[in-house]
């Protein structure tokens, strides 16, 4: 296996070398904007970075057109810095190259004749000039809900370094749920911060909760660092070293430190655990309690990726240390008596996978991946009892060291995928297949299998845009252990400590096979997901979203919703928006066959530096307490709190219950809100 995986590494590479390929960009001023646009046929998402958006790749996502992507910005007269993230790749301009390409292509705006035009920007001898730049950014909103109040405030304070040697970047953000008048209770956290040195035409970077981490790995091994769901309360650190080559290379590696809550007791095991194994006639067993919780849990990974135009080859690999506390009864018959030998366990995961695209036949592309994970059960400590009939356990008084490692599952992913994509249109194609392996260590042999077939389409026809997504999941869990669920993180450590269940997903949770379809539809020159653009007087956007949640393929529909929001913006800056969701529920398994109905509406005062509004309802835009930019998961937030935290497969029934409740309060809320954003 490892000279098959070398071979491959080393054709790829040959491949890459041949295969290589120059974008193509350009940047104009079109009526006081500056248009970014950068040619890039196989790209799946293209953001552009820079000193104006402190090169934080999740703001300024760029427009696909034709096989180009562009997007256009305001900016005022000066020197500025830019970079394209292609994929998950950060490269200069390929047109606009710099001296020193880690600090990214220069660009210079002058006002001539109350113009704005491009200016001729000095390179070569030039120094870059040192400079300090500190920068502050204030969020606050503030509800009253049947008389009482509440607020969700954030403050962001940055310094950035620009200078000859390196580019830094330090923050300090806030996060509270509230400000309380006396005593404050904002904690002060240091976060997205950055550092970057030029290591002669690479640059080498370090990290701490930047969003910078990004990753073409088909299965997610690392997540997306600065999104939603992910707080400062799970530290991420990690070094980057990118090398501009012809045969582009990226290597970096990251570690995170879980820093929670520490658990209480040991957990503890039921009465009647050893009944049934006391009534049979097998001389011992094993008892295997755990706590959900990453207390105390490290992890470590890399990330190594070679790119070349239509060809990309990568490598990622995470190892969890250390998390979900537990406890371990290795249990023996000795005639009438028991004997006992407990354990504190903790378990550790690795994962791996695999991954290569590569674009053919000019509007046509490929992409494969194969993963492999392991996990198991390590001890540290024993202790021993004896007991003289089955009841309540409690660990002995005798402890010793004892060091062991108790396998726990084995998975093995593969995931393969078509893409199209020709003018404004663009489709993809993908099958997945996951197999659980449980091992017999404190679980009974067991095998799951999870296949997923996607179909998605798209149209950009710039004024008007248009999403077609088909998705097909079949499940097949065996005697697999009840806490195992390919949705869920406790069992699956594909996925990196918070699983991502949709409304969509919840209601076919306890299918074995359900068809997920949606579609989307919006129009007017800037997308609605986008509400902190800037839009001209008069400039209107409509959003229109349907999705439908059926028992197999299309037998019985299980859940429905259509969503409708509009957004007008006026004169001075003065905008309205309306959002209006209706949703209807017919799962008989959990008793749940009702409609519910829920709107919002805002207005408000927008420009650059500041943003005021009232809202009415429950805000289905909602700020993302990490990154502090607007994302479209309001609601589905909201009704992600109905997900109980021990949720197994045969948990279903509360899970159902409180998205009825859920359902409920989205549906009464009568709140009022007031937004006040400030940025300086």
């Amino acid at each position: 296996m490892r000279r098959l995986r070398a071979g491959l590494v080393v054709a790829a590479a040959l491949a890459l070398l041949l295969a290589a390929v120059a974008a193509r960009a350009e940047v104009r001023v079109v009526e006081e904007e500056v248009v970014f646009s950068i040619r890039a046929p196989r790209a799946t998402s293209v953001f552009l970075v820079g000193d104006f958006n402190n090169w934080n790749p999740t703001i300024e996502k760029m427009d696909k057109v034709d096989d180009r992507f562009e997007v256009r910005l305001f900016l005022l007269p000066g020197t500025y810095r830019y970079k394209f993230v292609v994929d998950g790749a950060s490269i200069p301009d390929p047109d606009n190259p710099s001296a020193d390409p880690s600090k990214g292509s220069p660009l210079q705006l002058q006002e001539r004749s109350g113009m704005l035009v491009l200016g001729a920007a000095e390179e070569g001898e030039k120094k870059t000039e040192e400079k300090l730049v500190p920068a502050l950014r204030y969020s606050g909103a503030f509800f009253i809900d049947d008389g009482e109040w509440d607020s969700d405030q954030a403050l962001d304070v940055w310094l950035s370094h620009r200078g000859e040697t390196f580019d830094a970047q330090v923050d300090f953000k806030t996060i509270e749920e509230s400000w309380d008048a006396s005593p404050p209770r904002a904690e002060v956290l240091f976060d997205r911060g950055h550092i970057d040195l030029g290591l002669g035409s690479g640059v080498l970077k370090g990290f701490e909760n930047d969003s910078t981490w990004t990753s073409n790995d088909p299965f997610h091994l690392f997540g997306s660092v600065g999104v939603y769901g992910y707080d400062a309360g799970f530290e991420r650190r990690g070094v980057s070293v990118e090398t501009p080559l012809v045969l582009k290379t990226t290597l970096r590696a990251v570690f995170s430190d879980y820093i929670g809550d520490r658990p209480g007791a040991p957990p503890s095991f039921e009465s009647d655990a050893l009944e049934d194994f006391a009534a049979s006639d097998s001389p011992d067993t094993a008892l295997y309690r755990y706590g959900d919780t990453y207390e105390d849990e490290d992890t470590w990974g890399f990330d190594l990726a070679a790119d070349a135009g239509s060809l990309g080859l990568g490598y990622a690999r995470r190892w969890n240390r250390g998390f979900h506390p537990g406890s371990l009864a290795e249990v023996a018959k000795r005639g009438s008596s028991f004997d006992v030998a407990f354990s504190s366990t903790r378990e550790f995961w690795d994962a791996d996978s695999w991954y290569l695209r590569w674009g053919f036949l000019e509007r046509l592309g490929a992409r494969i991946g194969f993963g492999r994970a392991t996990a198991e059960i390590r001890t540290d400590s024993r202790s021993f009892s004896t007991f003289e009939e089955p009841g309540e356990l409690s660990i002995g008084q005798t402890t010793e060291a004892y060091r062991s490692a108790i396998p726990l599952q084995t998975s093995t992913r593969w995931q393969g995928g078509l893409d199209f994509s020709s003018g404004a249109w663009r489709s993809e194609a993908g099958y997945s297949w996951a197999e659980y392996e449980f091992e017999s260590g404190v679980y009974a042999s067991s095998t799951a299998r999870v296949r997923e077939i996607t179909l998605d389409a798209s149209y950009d026809g710039g004024k008007w845009r248009a999403d077609a997504l088909l998705r097909h999941v079949d499940q097949d869990y065996g005697e697999t252990p009840v806490d195992f669920h390919a949705a869920t993180p406790r069992r699956n450590f594909w996925l990196d400590h918070r699983d991502l269940l949709s409304t969509a997903d919840m209601v076919s949770f306890d299918l074995e096979r359900a068809m997920h379809v949606r579609a989307v539809f919006e129009w007017g020159e800037r997308t609605l997901s986008n509400v902190r653009a800037e839009r001209k007087p008069g400039a209107t956007a409509v959003l229109a979203e349907a999705g439908v949640t059926t028992r197999e393929i299309f037998e019985a529909v299980e859940y429905a919703y259509l969503r409708l929001a509009l957004e007008r913006a006026f004169r001075r800056g003065v905008f309205v928006q309306w959002d209006s969701r209706v949703a209807r529920y017919d799962k008989v398994s959990w008793g749940l066959e009702d409609s519910y109905f829920s709107t919002y509406l805002e207005c408000g005062y927008r420009n650059r530096w500041a943003e005021v509004s009232v809202g009415f309802g429950l805000d289905p835009v909602i700020l993302d307490p990490v990154v502090n930019d607007y994302a479209d998961i309001g609601r589905e937030e909201y009704l992600r709190r109905a997900i109980p935290a021990d949720l197994t497969r045969e948990g279903y029934g509360v899970l159902g219950e409180n998205l009825r409740r859920q359902e409920e309060r989205l549906e009464d809320a009568r709140t009022v809100k007031l937004e006040v954003i400030l940025s300086f």
